[in-house]
Order: structure tokens, then C-alpha cells, then sequence
């Protein structure tokens, strides 16, 4: 059995064109900030809340002096990385798995049973690797690799590798009614667990006991393209497995929207009956992450191509994927990134991801309620690049955030794995949103003077606050001037905002003092 449908476009809900949010002022602020990691690139790609209080995060990590012994692929390959946090951030295991070779973790569940089940990718066959597919050449291809780890000894307790001679790449998993776990990966591969490939990438669904010693089912989706999964959703006796096509044929025939497309496959529950679902703009648009809502609807999230580059999207479906109840762009310049999701306050959706700037990506926030309506956004950045790459509820208004950062004040060299904890509720305005502004800070970091100068030559005001909110500067601006200076040589060491207010617009830009 086979349908297809494609949802049609609809009116955008809200439209925000953003650069920065102040936030100590606006939304949200971070209110600790934690760099863990070591001389080289180690990055968390995803985190998973623990029963007490803290969490588990999960990436790759290149450093051999990150604070985690037994270093498997020497400074020239990624391992798998797991760091547990108690609830205030403290690190209470730093654990690495793999081989010789790359390898990684994408995703990470803390199951019912209070084991830790991770998915990501490996081209190593030795180490804690075993039953890598590709015989003699099994270390010049990646397998999906699904882990089971003792959550309170670090301890590799089951290791499974999916996939064929090919490259496999484990995207991302989920517990299902009964325990047992669903698995998504893109597979180039045509034999072994992915027979049946249509050609290029698919996606690939599996379904496995939860000590991962057994495959349920497993089943290949796509087209003659590239066909690419990174989110599986359990619902019911169904799934839905998300990601982007370029595909016009087999189960996308006919629907292209041109570039890559947002697609959705409902399957089910052994993987054979589907259909298959197409979004997007005409651009490159890709579906990353979901949440679930009490009414059974899910909100899809991800990347808009439009208006040269990529906006953040959201968009509400019904279980089955068939209706649509609203869909948000936040239309941004430049090439943004929605990595993950959450469920906040009253079923808001708490989005996280990256926003481009001149000179890299900011981490990015937001939050839209169950209606579609954009209440706020928040970046936070300096030079380099951050990104919030997961999302977690902690409390009525707070989250925890997992991603990655290259300029972190505590940071070890290169790229860092960055944990941080956000708190709504210092702001005037709920529904404040900046707008682009084009605001420069320089020197930055400064020592005893900076100087602020704005495209925008309106008559306005600025305010410069640190990270708690407290209030150093504040002054007017006269209409035509396009820059001003001011003495911060009395001023504490740290991280500062200077807020930007001209009539309703709002820029922020952060900067530090040392």
C-alpha cells in the first residue's frame, strides 16, 4: 500500500527578521555556561535528561586531553564521547568509545530502564567495535552503531552495527510502547541490513530489542536520489521517520519541489505499508527534529531554503502527517540552523540551533507557542562559532542546552563541547524581537575604551548590562550619529550586552571586557 501526499504551502504565520536578542533585557539569559573538552575539536551533538536531575551528553571528540582516559584513535580521528552532569552542570563521567577510526555519537536516549542507549556512526573494527560490516575493506566504510551503557559505570553493556558494505550513518532513535527501540540511518549500501535500496542514500528504519542483540524489522525508503533520515518519531502502533529528498520517483514520484525537500515517511509497525509526505519552498529545505503534543500533533522542525540561504521553520501536523495546523518561518539572512527541540511552559516549542553571522554562528533560541505565534528569540555569541545543538526542559522556564563553541571565555583550545542553563523572565516585553541592525563592537574583547557604531543613524538610546542583568551604561544617541565610545576600564571583567533601541527595533550585540 502506498499514498503520497504533499502538504500544500501555506500563509506564513509570523515573520521576524532577527539578529540578536538581549537577554537580559528580552527573554531568556544564560545563566551558566560550562566549556568541557581539550586542545583539539570535541563537540555534543545531542543530550537526554537523566532521572536525577542532570543529563547526559553525547558527540565526538578529537582531544586526548579532555580529562577522559583511554583514547581509542589517537588525535587524527574522532571517538564516540559521553559526558554525564549532575543538575548543576558538575561532570560525573567522561567516557570514550570506538576503535582506530572515526567514530561518533549522534543521539542519546536515557531508556526506561535507566540504561543509556546512544546511536551514531563508526568506521573503526576493532576496540569496542564488532560485527562492522564490509570485510576486508570494513574500516574504509561507516556503519550505524547503536551502543547500550551502564548510566552509573560508564560500562559498554550491548554494541550493535547496522548497515552493509557501504556507508551507513546513524542519524537518530527513539523508545518505543514496548521498550524496544527504533533506529534511522542513511544508507548507501545494497546489501545486508539495507537490501533494497533504490539508489544513492536512503533512509533506513530499524527496529531492535533494547539490549540491541536483535533486529525486529528494518525496511529502505526513497528514490533514486539522495534520500537522507534524521528524526524517527514512535506514534501508536506507527512511525514517522523525517529528513530531506531529492528525489522525484519511487515514493516521491511527482512530488519534487525542486532542491532538496522536506520529507516525512509514515510507516507501519513492521515496516511495510507507507506513505510518504513532502514540504518545503523550492530551496534546500530539510525536517531535523519533532515534538509531540498532548493532542497527538507533531511539530516538525528545520531549515526553510529561502531567500538565498536557509530560515528557521516549524510546522504542526497531525499524527498521521496529512493535516496541517500552522507552519512559522523565521525568516533570517544568511545560513540558520534548527538542530533540536522541546516541549517548554504550556506546550510551547522550544527551538535551538544556530544563526549565521559575519563572521560565523551565533546559538540560537526560541519560542513559539502551540498556536504558531513567535514569542521571542535569543542568540548568543561573540566572534567564531556557537551552536545549541540539543535542548532540555530543567523547570517552569528553564532550560539546559548541549552544543558546541570555539571562543568560550573557560574554553581548552578549538572546539569545546558547551553545556549551558537558560532562564526566561528577566525581560519588560515577552514578545520583544530584534531586528537587523548591523550594530559593531570594537575591540573586542576590550580592555579600557569601545566603541559602538550603527548602520542605523536614527535617534535612539543604548543600555549596556553584564550577564545578571545589572545596568553599567546608559545614553542617548542623536540622530545621525553613527558611532560612540565608551570608557570601560572600571568595568569588571566578562561578558556584556550593548542594546540598541531605535523606535520598535531592538539590536543586541555581546561583547567582552577582560
Amino acid at each position: 500500500m502506498k499514498k503520497l501526499f504533499r502538504l500544500p504551502a501555506m500563509a506564513t504565520l509570523c515573520l521576524a527578521v532577527l539578529l540578536f536578542t538581549v537577554p537580559t533585557m528580552a527573554q531568556v539569559t544564560i545563566t551558566s555556561s560550562k566549556a568541557i573538552g581539550g586542545s583539539l575539536d570535541d563537540r555534543f551533538y545531542d543530550m537526554a535528561k537523566t532521572p536525577d536531575g542532570g543529563h547526559v551528553q553525547v558527540g565526538a571528540i578529537f582531544s586526548n586531553d579532555a580529562g577522559a582516559a583511554n583514547k581509542h584513535g589517537g588525535t587524527d580521528n574522532s571517538d564516540a564521547w559521553l559526558v554525564i552532569t549532575d543538575s548543576v552542570g558538575n561532570v560525573t563521567m567522561n567516557v570514550l568509545f570506538g576503535g582506530k577510526k572515526p567514530d561518533w555519537f549522534s543521539k542519546v536516549i536515557v531508556h526506561s530502564s535507566g540504561k543509556i542507549i546512544a546511536v551514531g556512526s563508526t568506521s573503526s573494527k576493532e576496540g569496542d567495535i564488532s560485527g562492522k560490516y564490509g570485510g576486508a575493506t570494513a574500516d574504509e566504510n561507516f556503519d550505524c552503531w547503536v551502543v547500550v551503557i551502564d548510566q552509573n559505570t560508564g560500562a559498554l553493556l550491548g554494541q550493535k552495527c547496522i548497515g552493509g558494505a557501504d556507508d551507513d550513518f546513524g542519524a537518530n532513535l527513539t523508545e518505543e510502547d514496548d521498550g524496544d527501540i527504533a533506529v534511522v540511518a542513511s544508507t548507501e549500501s545494497t546489501d545486508e541490513d539495507a537490501t533494497g535500496n533504490n539508489g544513492k542514500y536512503d533512509m533506513l528504519g530499524v527496529s531492535m530489542s533494547n539490549d540491541v542483540a536483535t533486529i525486529k524489522w528494518k525496511a529502505v525508503y526513497g528514490g533514486s536520489e539522495d534520500d537522507i533520515a534524521t528524526y524517527v518519531v514512535h506514534t501508536g502502533d506507527n512511525y514517522i521517520i523525517g529528513g530531506t529528498t531529492t528525489s522525484n520517483d519511487n515514493i516521491f514520484e511527482g512530488y519534487a519541489l525542486g532542491g532538496k525537500d522536506g520529507a516525512l515517511v509514515y510507516t507501519g509497525g513492521t515496516g511495510n505499508s507507507f506513505y510518504a509526505i513532502v514540504s518545503g519552498s523550492g530551496g534546500d529545505d530539510l525536517l531535523s527534529c519533532s515534538v509531540t503534543l498532548g493532542n497527538s500533533n507533531i511539530v516538525h522542525g528545520g531549515n526553510r531554503g529561502d531567500n538565498g540561504g536557509s530560515d528557521l521553520w516549524n510546522m504542526n501536523l497531525s499524527s498521521d502527517c496529512t493535516t496541517q495546523e500552522w507552519e512559522i518561518i523565521n525568516e533570517t539572512e544568511g545560513n540558520d540552523s534548527l538542530m533540536a527541540m522541546c516541549l517548554g511552559p504550556n506546550e510551547a516549542i522550544i527551538s535551538v540551533g544556530a544563526i549565521s553571522t559575519i563572521d560565523g554562528h551565533d546559538a540560537l533560541i526560541s519560542k513559539v507557542d502551540q498556536s504558531g505565534a513567535l514569542k521571542w528569540v535569543s542568540s548568543f555569541g561573540t566572534s567564531g562559532d556557537r551552536a545549541f545543538a540539543a535542548v532540555a526542559s530543567t523547570g517552569n522556564k528553564k532550560y539546559a542546552t548541549a552544543g558546541w563553541a570555539n571562543n568560550l571565555p573557560d574554553g581548552f583550545g578549538g572546539y569545546d563541547g558547551w553545556i549551558t542553563y537558560l532562564e526566561e523572565g528577566f525581560g519588560t516585553n515577552a514578545n520583544e524581537i530584534a531586528v537587523l541592525d548591523e550594530l559593531n563592537i570594537y575591540p573586542n574583547p576590550a580592555t579600557d575604551v569601545v566603541t559602538i557604531s550603527f548602520a542605523n543613524t536614527k535617534e535612539g538610546t543604548y543600555q549596556l548590562f553584564n550577564v545578571t542583568g545589572d545596568l553599567f551604561s546608559v545614553g542617548e544617541i542623536p540622530a545621525r550619529q553613527s558611532q560612540i565610545q565608551i570608557n570601560c576600564d572600571a568595568f569588571p571583567a566578562g561578558t556584556y550586552f550593548l542594546r540598541h533601541i531605535t523606535g520598535d527595533n531592538v539590536t543586541v550585540e555581546e561583547f567582552m571586557v577582560q
